[in-house]
């Protein structure tokens, strides 16, 4: 509340020089405060649910793979240290790679889902290649047949 009381003051000392009453000011100061509020609180809700959404770890629904054409590997990722910086990161770098259609990171397990074209055999190396020196790194990489393969919670 000192924080409308200070809107109105200024507010206040503004429309006492334009020849306005503070008496017409309070109601609109008031309004205006809960307005800027109410936005503020459901913006923060809106992006709470999305954040927790993004890092909710679903790895196996980036595996789906439409068109049955393309392969799927699990890749154990090391080097991460959170959630917000190092896995947005690390998808960004394997995306870069050719032939890459999708990739999931799942922070907590350490882990990342890549989804590529048939004719791409992806690599350790290309794959610590595209995080340049970043600190990132592939500890081990594996082709599975289906999203079936990939253990529930990964």
């Amino acid at each position: 509340m000192i924080e409308i009381e200070l809107l109105e003051h200024v507010a206040g000392e503004l429309f006492d020089r334009a020849g306005r009453g503070k008496a017409q000011l309070a109601p609109s100061v008031r309004r205006s405060y809960f307005g800027v509020m109410r936005t503020l609180i459901a913006t923060l809700m809106i992006f709470g649910l999305t954040a927790s959404a993004a890092f909710a770890g679903d790895v196996p629904s980036a595996a789906r793979d439409a068109d049955g054409t393309g392969k799927t590997y699990r890749l154990a990722v090391e080097g991460m240290m959170c959630p917000t910086n190092c896995a947005p990161k690390v998808k960004e770098s394997l995306e870069t790679l050719p032939g890459v259609r999708s990739v999931e990171v799942d922070f907590e397990n350490k882990q990342a889902v890549v989804q590529t074209d048939q004719a791409i055999e992806l690599t350790t190396e290309a794959c610590d290649k595209s995080f340049g020196n970043s600190g990132y790194f592939i500890s081990s990489i594996e082709e599975v047949d289906s999203v079936a393969a990939i253990p529930a919670g990964n």
